[in-house]
């Protein structure tokens, strides 16, 4: 079956392998069926103005044309929870009207561990934390982001060592909890 996938013609096969009935329709987002690109030396050739095949082999096989492979990443947004046991974070770009999640990390810190008892952030369980908190800014770093909300737990406003403990995290890690 030939197909015509923004402007290029492929060969598809659809996932149940049975060729359907498109109604006259050259597109197979119309049969509502999951299909996948055969490669053949015609749809591997780079379109014109792309770079290298690997942008042809992106745009055939329907999950990325070139022009999408060479415009730049939309922008990332990280979000940072500091939780009493946890510290999660989800690095994610704008979908539509959502977010397509591009990496997380999750850790268990135990940060309020002890917090009841003695009232204080144990410097065990800080360190666990900054660790952590120093695998979350790496990321962001790496990533470039810009756009980010960082939440820390109750606990690091009860403790009375809560304050020392924000700042040895901004002097640590870079971030601003």
């Amino acid at each position: 079956m030939q197909t015509s996938l923004r402007g290029r013609q492929i060969r598809v096969r659809p996932a149940n392998g049975s060729l359907p009935d498109t109604g006259g329709s050259d597109s197979i987002f119309a049969t509502g069926m999951r299909s996948i690109a055969e490669p053949t030396w015609e749809n591997m050739m780079p379109p014109k103005g792309a770079r290298s095949r690997g942008q042809a082999k992106l745009a055939a096989i329907g999950t990325q044309t070139a022009a999408a492979a060479a415009s730049p990443r939309r922008p990332l947004f990280a979000a940072l929870d500091l939780g009493t046991n946890s510290c999660r974070m989800l690095i994610a770009e704008p979908d539509g009207e959502q977010f397509r999640v591009v990496d997380a990390f999750s850790k268990s810190v135990r940060l309020g561990m002890d917090l009841e008892r003695t009232g204080y952030l144990s410097r065990p369980a800080i360190n666990r934390t900054i660790s952590a908190l120093r695998s979350c800014a790496s990321k962001i770093r790496h990533y470039g982001i810009e756009n980010t909300r960082f939440v820390a737990t109750e606990a690091c406003r009860r403790a009375k060592n809560g304050d020392v403990f924000l700042k040895e995290v901004r002097r640590e890690t870079g971030l601003d909890l």
